[in-house]
């Protein structure tokens, strides 16, 4: 009873009214989100790929490459039967609505007893509806601007400590269990909730490993063997997604993030008054190794905090540590309420405990906000934009267009659905776009917001860019370069400084203005070329080279062979008429066609590299600036195909050859729960 009140809680502060809604939600990140899913219903699962490649966003990415396909199965599964936008809403609640069960399973799994059990399920749920860490994962707010992929690895990584643990059954009378060792169904369920949590977001399965290292080296040997077993199955199980992205960690794309979180942030108000009765908890460590993991996992969390800002923003640990500080809370409370004191001094010491730590609890949730008028402007969905009927006629007119890359203005876009309701222009049309999301899913995205910058200079101010000028024209001829041939501004200003260079729009939908930058093929002969400075690729020097680059500016080429038949630098001039390339097609599937005129001639086809393109009927292809491909035709017919490389497939054979282990260990009827008569060893076959 206890698990199912708080879910209907958590529900009821969720407002069913403004989740269970078939409307695309506005303004955050979570908006972006139901094209991946689509991209994997629609392209990658008819042709049995969990991975693939798209052109709908930065030029072209490598779609759950590098980000994380479990919950957008999920989204792709329930999208062909309810729709997307209602099957993205509650596949982004779902976590938030089963963290209770998660914690209760968590005590009964951890031989917590039940008052102890009772009071981790109502302290850790009360975490989902923090205010605090708003962008970082695990609550409310966050699942709103889209981290509900977190929520799910967090769900998760509760679900599977307590199977990792020691703790007796669920079922055992006795109040305060001592640990008797797991048993190998235990360990594999822990194992696939490990996997589940990797497949979900790598990070709060980072931290809780890192903080379960001392319980691993002080756990007995079988314990240890038990954990060690899971980890590794759930490497195995999740090695078809964990071996292509660890192999391919050169080609990510960083935002640049300049975030340091502070005290606020570390220990923001509301978790104040949880500390006291969470550091009571901690005498439950010795009894408990469930507890003693997740207080490992908040530890690591903190320190992780003063790592180096690399690909990861700073600070997404601390849902974790939040997390941690609340289930510890509501352990330490119950056992306050619950234990026998021996002495003035311990009675009064643990009374004390007890009524500081109630109240405690009580003032963190009369902190807790459980509504905003952001969140509810998100969950009203696009249509309810007082923008929203400009942002439909722009759309009607892009799909009267001939096909093209799309750029839009940065800014306050609010009033239309925010940015990534631009991102979505993929979802509606045939057009692709250079925005989007997923910044890490290629070092295309690091030269948007360069751009951005030389339209609108106060845009950004949160990344280490290099410095960037003010520049309409700078920002049109980057456009132009960058295959963009639709561009959509919103303020006045922009829009005048662009009308004065390229001409009248092609369409005005109120503040809405589309105009066209004219035809931006996506391949053409690449006759100069320049190698990148000595001692630098392609990728290290790309934003400078952006910054500095002037129309008729050589790119940058990175060659492994020779890209040319002039020399390192030098021009090659193709004959009159010689320089032609037609018959170019662009699927979805990641093919790429064309026909050269000038064999031997380089040409620069603006689609993002990736290690995984394979050229046939041309040598290449090489990185070239900004991020682009070069190949170099030794045929008239070219074709560029993003395949199956070796990482793929090996994870692939690894993840399959594991279930398949896994069915034949099923279907040969090994009972989970066979005992050795009349001891609480593992037997032949495991305790549990």
């Amino acid at each position: 009873m206890v698990p199912l009140a708080l879910s209907l809680a958590v529900l009821w502060i969720l407002d069913p009214a403004l989740w269970f809604r078939s409307t695309i939600p506005a303004l955050t990140d979570l908006t972006g989100h139901l094209l991946p899913p689509s991209i994997l219903r629609g392209d990658l699962l008819p042709a049995l790929h969990l991975q693939g490649w798209s052109p709908d966003w930065f030029a072209g990415f490598p779609v759950y490459r590098f980000y994380f396909p479990l919950p957008g199965l999920l989204v792709a599964g329930l999208g062909g039967v309810l729709g997307d936008a209602l099957a993205l809403r509650l596949v982004a609640m779902l976590p938030l609505v089963l963290l209770p069960w998660a914690l209760w399973r968590f005590g009964r799994d951890a031989g917590l007893g039940s008052i102890k059990t009772a009071g981790v399920t109502l302290a850790g749920t009360t975490s989902v509806v923090m205010v605090s860490g708003t962008d970082l994962g695990g609550n409310v707010f966050s699942v709103v601007t889209g981290e509900f992929s977190y929520a799910w690895s967090l769900l998760f990584v509760v679900l599977y400590l307590g199977r990792a643990s020691m703790g007796r059954r669920a079922d055992d009378p006795v109040e305060e269990p001592g640990p008797v060792p797991i048993g190998r169904f235990r360990t594999v369920s822990a194992g696939v909730l490990l996997a589940a949590a990797t497949l979900s977001h790598l990070v709060p399965v980072m931290v809780v490993t890192l903080g379960m290292v001392p319980v691993l080296v002080t756990a007995g040997p079988r314990h240890r063997r038990a954990i060690l077993g899971g980890w590794v199955l759930a490497g195995l199980l999740s090695a078809f997604w964990m071996l292509p992205m660890a192999g391919s960690l050169d080609q990510v794309g960083s935002m640049r993030w300049a975030v340091v979180p502070g005290l606020s942030e570390v220990v923001p108000l509301e978790l104040v008054p949880l500390l006291l009765p969470a550091a009571f908890g901690l005498v439950l460590l010795r009894r408990s190794p469930a507890l003693a993991m997740l207080a490992g996992a908040g530890g690591a969390a903190l320190l992780l905090t003063a790592v180096p800002q690399g690909l990861v923003m700073r600070g997404r640990s601390l849902p974790v540590w939040y997390l941690a500080v609340h289930v510890l809370a509501g352990a330490g409370l119950a056992h306050a309420l619950t234990a026998r004191a021996r002495g003035t001094v311990g009675r009064w010491g643990i009374g004390l405990v007890a009524v500081l730590g109630t109240l405690g609890l009580l003032a963190s949730l009369a902190t807790r906000r459980v509504g905003s008028h952001q969140w509810e402007s998100a969950m009203a969905g696009l249509d309810a934009r007082p923008g929203a009927p400009e942002f439909q006629a722009t759309i009607e007119t892009l799909s009267t267009l001939p096909p093209g890359r799309v750029y839009w203005e940065p800014g306050d876009l609010g009033r239309f659905g925010g940015s990534f309701a631009f991102a979505l222009l993929p979802y509606w049309t045939d057009h692709t776009t250079l925005g989007g999301l997923w910044n890490e899913s290629t070092p295309t995205s690091e030269f948007v917001p360069l751009v951005d910058r030389m339209l609108e200079p106060g845009v950004h101010v949160d990344r280490d860019l290099p410095p960037t000028e003010a520049s309409p024209r700078g920002a049109l001829d980057r456009l132009r370069m960058l295959g963009v041939r639709y561009l959509i501004t919103h303020s006045a200003g922009t829009a005048g400084a662009i009308r004065d260079i390229v001409g009248s729009p092609e369409a005005v939908h109120g503040a809405l203005q589309v105009f066209d930058l004219g035809p931006a093929p996506l391949v053409t002969t690449l006759p100069c070329w320049s190698p990148p400075p000595s001692g630098m690729s392609v990728r290290e020097a790309g934003p400078e080279w952006f910054v500095a680059w002037r129309p008729g500016s050589p790119h940058l080429v990175d060659r492994r062979t020779s890209v040319s038949d002039g020399g390192a630098g030098e021009c090659v001039t193709p004959e009159p008429g010689r320089d032609a390339v037609d018959g170019i097609v662009l699927d979805d599937g990641g093919t790429i066609r064309f026909r050269a005129a000038a064999p031997g001639i380089p040409h620069l086809v603006r689609i993002s590299y990736f290690p995984a393109w394979r050229a046939r009927g041309a040598d290449g292809p090489y990185p070239a600036g900004p991020w682009f491909m070069v190949v170099v035709p030794r045929q008239e017919e070219v074709t560029l195909t993003y395949a199956v490389d070796l990482p793929r497939r090996l994870g692939s054979l690894i993840t399959l050859a594991t279930l398949v282990g896994l069915a034949g260990w099923a279907a040969a009827g090994r009972s989970p729960t066979r005992r050795s008569p009349g001891t609480g060893d593992e037997g032949g076959a495991g305790s549990r």
